[in-house]
């Protein structure tokens, strides 16, 4: 490349938005020219710590630091300058179209590179495992022209465009198993690009309402995918067969339920949905890990997700290295990951995340309650807090049952934290089975009953505390 159409280069990665898209994929190997190379390696030195494009000012600061860090002879300096001057200041001269498709090309150049560096000794006796691994990895590298997040702006103006037809398709609604969760969710249920968390404390039944939600959008003909950071994928199927057969874990595998497991396949098969489940070790995978996997799905089988399982996306990382340093606000970027796939999937996500320790007891929860950072409720859609009392809570003047022992009853209450759209008040309630990982809607009799309120259901066996 001649060195002006390697200058066009570097004024793209200083100074447009879409330039930090792709400075993490490059370095100055880029460049054949001295100046360009030490311009680029303080841009990308700005960019690691800073997280943002430096401006003229900002860059021309840098430089003289880096000049008096590294002694540098003040001609060297001044060459430098000039060089930073003419980044900044005259406007894009080359296609920028041709400039991204350039650095998309390098950045696929390094990556094939590195990919088969790493590989070199194994390929003599390479099997078939490893075959697969880098088959993964190319497809990957071939699609980042696809994977590269184009942000578009001014295509929505409000005035301006108002002659113009909308371009927009309708949306569809998915309703859960649970009638009450409906009515609290709007009544028509969830939609893409939704993100909605159910927050709870350890052990209280979190993945098992995920679970049941996830078989039953399959059993409504639903393609889920679960993105698993915790339990692992056959532990994942052991759970969905468990809800499935409503079954100790221990009996999923007697002739009976055998027999009853492949009656149930069948049938399920016959609604059309299906669940696809894949590990991602956490602390290291990323959204973009998952939207990977997916567009491998689409291209060998043609199969996309309606919905999206995240256990727990608080456990995966952001698809920005440079959002990862600070734990909370990584968490939010992942969240708006989450979303951005979503929206170019077509489908919604639901996820589970912890509560901090002061709120374990509380019969209900607040945003406060989040573990790490209760901006969620501002990242995601919907957020519901998954409660259960441990014991009996009356009113102190009437002695009325506000909440029974829900642990001894076998109770979760799902209640909403914060909602774009749909209610902030009420709690849809269902029972919990936690050996057979299984969970059934209660009706609004069952649950009054509880509470003194109606004639009561069968609870005989359960002493008031």
């Amino acid at each position: 490349m001649i060195k002006e159409y390697q200058l066009e280069i570097l004024k793209f990665l200083c100074t447009d938005k879409q330039g930090k898209i792709h400075l993490p994929r490059l370095d100055n190997t880029l460049f054949d020219f001295e100046e360009l190379k030490v311009i680029f390696n303080l841009l990308f030195e700005y960019f690691e710590k800073w997280e943002r494009l430096p401006t003229k000012v900002d860059m021309l600061q840098h430089l003289q630091e880096f000049g008096k860090k590294k002694d540098l002879k003040s001609a060297v300096v001044r060459t430098l300058k000039i060089s930073v001057n003419s980044v900044y200041d005259k406007e894009l001269a080359a296609n920028v179209e041709k400039i991204e498709a350039d650095l998309i090309k390098y950045a696929q150049y390094k990556m094939t590179k590195k990919l088969f560096t790493e590989h070199a000794k194994e390929l003599k006796d390479a099997d078939m495992g490893l075959f697969e691994t880098i088959s993964d990895k190319m497809l990957k590298i071939v699609d980042l022209p696809k994977n590269t997040n184009k942000q578009v702006i001014g295509t929505g103006f409000l005035l301006a465009d108002a002659d113009k037809p909308e371009k927009r398709n309708d949306t569809i609604y998915h309703r859960t198993f649970l009638p009450k969760l409906n009515m609290l969710s709007g009544g028509k249920g969830w939609a893409s690009p939704e993100l909605i968390i159910f927050a709870g404390e350890q052990k209280i039944g979190k993945t098992a309402v995920v679970v049941n939600l996830a078989k039953n959008f399959v059993l409504s003909g639903l393609k889920v995918f679960v993105a698993d950071a915790e339990n692992g994928k056959y532990q994942w199927k052991s759970r969905v067969k468990q809800s499935m057969l409503d079954c100790k874990e221990s009996e999923i595998t007697t002739e009976e339920n055998k027999k009853l497991y492949k009656q149930l396949v069948e049938t399920y098969k016959l609604l059309g949905g299906d669940m696809v489940i894949e590990f991602y070790p956490a602390g290291t995978a990323s959204a973009r890990d998952v939207e990977n996997d997916l567009d491998i799905l689409e291209d060998k089988f043609g199969w996309i997700p309606d919905v999206i399982i995240w256990d727990y996306p608080d456990w995966f990382v952001a698809n920005d290295k440079y959002k990862r340093r600070e734990k909370r606000i990584n968490i939010q970027h992942v969240y708006m990951d989450i979303v951005a796939l979503n929206d170019s999937k077509g489908c919604f996500s639901v996820g589970l995340s912890q509560i901090v320790r002061s709120a374990i007891g509380k019969p209900s929860y607040d945003n406060t309650d989040l573990d790490e950072d209760f901006a969620k409720t501002k990242n995601a859609h919907r957020v519901f807090g998954i409660c259960q009392t441990k014991h009996e809570i009356r009113n102190k003047k009437t002695k009325e049952i506000i909440y029974a022992n829900e642990e001894k009853l076998g109770i979760l209450r799902l209640e909403p934290i914060a909602q774009r759209q749909g209610s902030s008040r009420g709690a849809c309630t269902v029972r919990i089975n936690k050996e057979h990982s299984y969970i059934e809607p209660m009706t609004i009799e069952e649950v009054r009953a509880i509470r003194g309120q109606r004639p009561k259901v069968d609870i005989k066996n359960v002493k008031d505390e």
